[in-house]
C-alpha cells in the first residue's frame, strides 16, 4: 500500500513538470498548478499515516519487522516530501515570473491589427469603430485608444472601442524609467464604450473570466514571498489570501453593479479609473464627476488594469497604441 502511495506521488510530481512546461501561458497556469501542490500535499500526507499504521502493527507481532523497518524510510520519506513540494512551489515562482518577463519582452515584437487603433493626442478618434473619446477625463489624459474584437465563427466581431487615460506627468516620468503603463505607480483609467447591444450578464462575465486568474497569479506571488534567510513565511500567505478573498468580494460587488440592468446598449459607456493603486472608481459616463462605484482593494486594482495593460492583454493593438501614445507625453 505504501509502496502504491508513493508511486502516484512521483506520478503527480511528473505530471507537475511536464504541465510547468508545456503550459505557454502564464496566466492559464495558476489555478490547475497550486491544485496539482494541494494535491500532492494531500498524498504525503496519506504516505505518513500509512506509515504510522504499519508502525503500530509492528507493535503487536515480529511478524511486521521487515514491513515497519520500510514503513520507517517511507515515514521519513513522506517528510522530506513535504520539503520537496515547498521547493516545488519556489521553483514554481520562479518559473512563473521569468515567463512574465519573457511575455513582457515578446510583447513588443507583435502587435495584431495595428491599422485599428489610433493614438488620442493626434486624433481623438478611434478608426475602426468612430467611437470618440475626450482628450481629458479629469485631470488625466488620453493616451491612444483601440478596439476589443470578439471571434464568432470565422469573424472578429468589433464589441467595444477602449482608451486609456493616465496623469501626464506621473506617465512620463514613469516611462522615461523604463517602467510599464502597468508598474507605473500614477493614476491611470480604461473608459469603454460599447458598439454593439450587449447581455450584462455576458459582458461581466467575460471581465469576470479575464480578472480571476490575474488575482490569483497576483496572490501567488505574494502568497511564496521570502525572509532573508530564502524561507516562506506563513504570516505573508495568510495576508496574501485575505486580500484576494477581498479582491473577490469587490469583483462580486463590481459584478452587481454592471448587472444593475439585463442589457447593455450600444453606446453604454464604462469608465474603470484605478486611484493611487488601492482604489476602483467605477463610471457610467465619460462626462467625469464621482466615481459611480468605489471598490478599495489594490489586488483588484492591478488585476483589472493588467486585462488591458498587462503582458496578455485583451487587445494588443489598442495596448500598442497606449504605448506609443504615452511614449510621447
Amino acid at each position: 500500500r505504501i509502496r502504491g502511495i508513493l508511486n502516484e506521488f512521483r506520478l503527480s510530481q511528473l505530471k507537475i513538470v511536464q504541465h510547468t512546461f508545456s503550459t505557454s501561458n502564464p496566466l492559464t497556469i495558476v489555478p490547475s498548478k497550486m491544485a496539482m501542490v494541494r494535491s500532492v500535499t494531500t498524498i504525503s500526507h496519506s504516505l505518513t499515516i500509512c506509515a504510522k499504521l504499519t508502525a503500530n502493527a509492528y507493535q503487536r507481532g515480529g511478524a511486521m519487522r521487515a514491513a515497519s523497518r520500510g514503513a520507517r524510510q517511507y515515514s521519513g520519506a513522506s517528510f522530506r516530501m513535504g520539503e520537496r513540494t515547498a521547493q516545488f512551489k519556489q521553483r514554481f515562482s520562479s518559473t512563473l515570473n521569468e515567463k512574465r518577463r519573457k511575455f513582457t519582452a515578446g510583447s513588443q515584437k507583435c502587435v495584431r491589427g495595428a491599422a485599428a487603433v489610433v493614438v488620442c493626442q493626434a486624433a481623438l478618434k478611434e478608426s475602426a469603430t468612430g467611437v470618440e473619446f475626450p482628450e481629458k477625463m479629469g485631470s488625466l489624459t488620453c493616451v491612444g485608444a483601440g478596439v476589443r474584437e470578439k471571434k464568432v465563427a470565422f469573424l472578429n466581431v468589433k464589441v467595444y472601442a477602449l482608451a486609456c487615460y493616465a496623469d501626464a506627468a506621473g506617465a512620463k516620468k514613469s516611462m522615461a524609467a523604463g517602467e510599464s503603463l502597468l508598474a507605473g505607480a500614477f493614476d491611470k483609467a480604461i473608459a469603454i464604450q460599447l458598439v454593439r447591444d450587449v447581455d450584462s450578464s455576458t459582458f461581466f462575465e467575460a471581465l469576470d473570466d479575464a480578472v480571476k486568474p490575474r488575482l490569483a497569479l497576483i496572490a501567488t506571488n505574494a502568497a511564496t514571498k521570502e525572509n532573508a534567510d530564502g524561507d516562506f513565511m506563513s504570516e505573508v500567505a495568510e495576508a496574501a489570501e485575505k486580500a484576494e478573498e477581498e479582491a473577490l468580494e469587490a469583483l462580486e460587488e463590481l459584478g452587481e453593479f454592471l448587472l444593475d440592468t439585463q442589457k447593455l446598449p450600444s453606446g453604454t459607456q464604462l469608465v474603470l479609473r484605478c486611484s493611487e493603486g488601492k482604489t476602483l472608481q467605477v463610471s457610467k459616463s465619460f462626462s467625469g464627476g464621482n466615481a459611480d462605484l468605489e471598490l478599495d482593494s489594490p489586488e483588484l486594482c492591478e488585476a483589472m488594469m493588467d486585462v488591458f495593460l498587462g503582458i496578455d492583454p485583451i487587445s494588443p493593438a489598442a495596448l500598442a497604441a497606449f504605448k506609443s501614445g504615452a511614449s510621447k507625453l
